[in-house]
């Protein structure tokens, strides 16, 4: 394919300029391609930029779920190791109470 052909292939394919206007049929309101092509893209990037708020926010609030489960889960641990090292302890004095002095 030489540039000549390209070229014209490229060109076939547009129709209209963006500076073209049309009327919408619906409501006869005139506007140029160029605008429609801009509110269509905008209005696709501010529907993105939702949905990844919405994504984030949800993304933060799973996040600070399982932060609350861990502190949870880390204090529940923490108890159940004093009250073993309380056991523990309580054990080790009863049994020093019981033991007679023993000098040398």
């Amino acid at each position: 394919m030489t540039s000549d052909t390209a070229s014209s292939t490229s060109s076939d394919r547009l129709l209209l300029e963006s500076d073209t206007r049309v009327t919408c049929p619906a409501c006869k309101h005139e506007f140029g391609l160029a605008e429609s092509f801009a509110k269509k893209a905008l209005d696709q990037f501010t529907q993105a930029s939702k949905d990844m708020a919405a994504k984030e926010k949800a993304l933060a609030e799973r996040e600070q779920g399982l932060q609350k489960q861990i502190d949870k889960e880390a204090t529940e641990k923490a108890q159940q190791l004093i009250a073993r090292e309380k056991q523990y302890l309580e054990g080790e004095l009863k049994d020093a109470l019981r033991e007679p002095d023993i000098q040398p």
